[in-house]
């Protein structure tokens, strides 16, 4: 080689060497941090309702195992670092929070077993899983349950739920203001014009107050509609609205409030689930819906959570019962910035420590027949900034539209509730299982139709068109008979009946699909992804 185009060379290669060198082990890092894990136990049910990030970096699931209050911890990886459940009472948590002084604390209901009667339950515990306290509260409702818990800026929490009973109004809000050591407050039952009303989310306005969400029935005509309403630091109405969309029902999920105004997050049955930001007397700025994936209403209990990035945009998932979800990033005005599909029945999504994305959920997206829940799976999917992971994401093109919405005042009626009572109940280790990977797509009872089959490799996946499929050794004398892709919501969009080794799918969209192949010997069952 030419000397001095050595040199020349030298001067721009060793230092780009020497850069990737010094880049290398954050490059390996960053990789690292990425998981796909799925808990599960193989003679029971499992299933997430809520997630949090804790202060040592990993995180805490909130949800219910075999009818009982379930705890999972898990390290920076999401390796299960303890799992407990309620020992003695039936129930389920349905939310949680980090509190000020570095703990945990859980939300949702309980009731001894046989009785048709729940109490809203309340716990703290330590990171490690100590039981500190427990609380349960009951308004003289039949069934009370908290979906909603924060910590707030004395040290207390701000609970919201409902309370629920057989005869009109077959639903009241729920909001109770507790001190640290969970002692009410103050606490109210609300009812919006009368009809059943449920709230789903309650934050703390700085020292404005409280923003709280929710939904309720209109008497007259039965429509579901969302209402926003503002209390003080003791409890009072400041002002309530109700939103009347272009068409359809809805209902309030959640808000974040912030110093241009409050960002709500909402599900309406035509337009699908959007976010509205109006400033702190109610007046609507704007208004973006996202798609539609079913409607979340009065009676959902599960409602996914909005949260905020270090940017000041905005995380959130569909919250999908069925079929895989999806999940969405926004900037502060809410124009999507990133957005997947994700192998779950999402729950909930956060940007994490470290810049990256948790995604929670349960599985088989599809369900499971004749089983204790529809998704005895829980799954979580850690993405990197831009959605990327190696498995269970799939990056699609984040699109968002306008929708208009009029807010107008409604009547709120609220009634005292009555303080709590200490609880003393065991609180014990549960068993849970761990495998990497997926939540399956589909599960069955009674035949070999679970999650996907070692037995069978399709290569490459994710895929532009042309896939691959070998029935690897240790599978016998199998053959392929036939062939069926099954898109993520469940629709069969191809046949195969002449398949051999090599199938052409380039006809179809990109996104996740189940491959099924009947065999001479049972059905196998595989994950494809197809890529444009």
């Amino acid at each position: 080689m030419n000397p001095f185009l050595r040199a020349s060379v030298s001067l721009w290669l060793y230092p780009l060497l020497g850069v990737t060198i010094l880049l290398l082990p954050f490059m390996l890092s960053a990789q690292q941090s990425l998981f796909t894990k799925v808990f599960y136990d193989a003679q029971g049910d499992a299933q997430a309702y809520a997630s949090v990030q804790t202060p040592d970096h990993g995180f805490c699931i909130a949800g219910v195992k075999d009818y009982r209050p379930l705890a999972i911890k898990t390290d920076s990886a999401g390796n299960i670092v303890w799992a407990k459940q309620m020992g003695d009472l039936l129930g389920s948590f349905r939310a949680l929070t980090i509190t000020g002084d570095s703990c945990l604390l859980f939300a949702g209901e309980v009731s001894e077993e046989y009785s048709p009667v729940s109490d809203l339950f309340i716990m703290k515990t330590t990171l490690g899983g100590d039981t500190l306290w427990m609380k349960t509260f009951n308004a003289g409702a039949v069934r009370q349950n908290a979906v909603s818990v924060y910590t707030t800026s004395d040290g207390g929490y701000i609970v919201g739920g409902r309370a629920e009973n057989d005869v009109p109004p077959y639903c009241s809000a729920f909001i109770l203001k507790l001190d640290p050591e969970g002692d009410l407050e103050w606490g109210q039952l609300l009812s919006i014009s009368n009809g059943s009303t449920a709230i789903f989310s309650a934050r703390q306005l700085g020292v404005d107050g409280f923003a709280v969400t929710g939904a309720f029935e209109e008497v007259n005509s039965g429509d579901e509609k969302m209402f926003l309403l503002r209390m003080t630091m003791d409890g009072n109405v400041v002002w309530s609205n109700t939103a009347d969309f272009a068409w359809g029902a809805s209902c309030g999920l959640d808000v974040i409030p912030g110093s241009s105004g409050l960002t709500w997050m909402f599900s309406c049955d035509v337009t699908g689930l959007g976010l509205l930001r109006t400033n702190h007397d109610g007046t609507p700025l704007w208004c973006r819906s996202y798609g539609y994936s079913g409607y979340l209403g009065l009676l959902y209990r599960n409602a996914p959570k909005l949260s905020g990035t270090a940017e000041g945009g905005f995380v959130f998932v569909d919250g999908a019962e069925y079929g895989p979800g999806w999940g969405v990033k926004t900037d502060s005005a809410g124009h999507p910035v990133d957005r997947a599909s994700l192998f779950l029945n999402t729950i909930g999504g956060m940007e994490t420590v470290d810049g990256n994305y948790l995604f929670t959920g349960n599985g088989p997206i599809f369900g499971v027949e004749m089983a204790g829940t529809d998704h005895p799976q829980i799954g979580l999917i850690k993405t990197d900034q831009l959605f990327s992971t190696s498995a269970c994401a799939y990056s699609e093109f984040p699109f968002s539209d306008t929708c208009e919405v009029n807010l107008t005042v409604c009547p709120v009626t609220g009634t005292p509730v009555g303080p709590g009572m200490d609880l003393h109940r065991i609180f014990s280790d549960a068993v849970l299982s761990t495998d990497s990977g997926c939540v399956a797509f589909i599960g069955a009872v009674g035949n070999n139709e679970g999650g996907e089959d070692v037995s069978m490799e399709i290569y490459p996946n994710p895929s532009d068109g042309i896939v691959n499929i070998r029935l690897i050794a240790g599978s016998g004398d199998k053959k392929i008979i036939g062939l069926e892709i099954i898109s993520s919501t469940g629709v069969t969009v191809a046949v195969i009946t002449d398949a051999g080794c090599q199938i052409d799918v380039g006809c179809l969209p990109g996104g996740l699909y189940l491959l099924r192949a009947e065999t001479t010997s049972g059905i196998l069952t595989k994950r494809l992804i197809l890529q444009r």
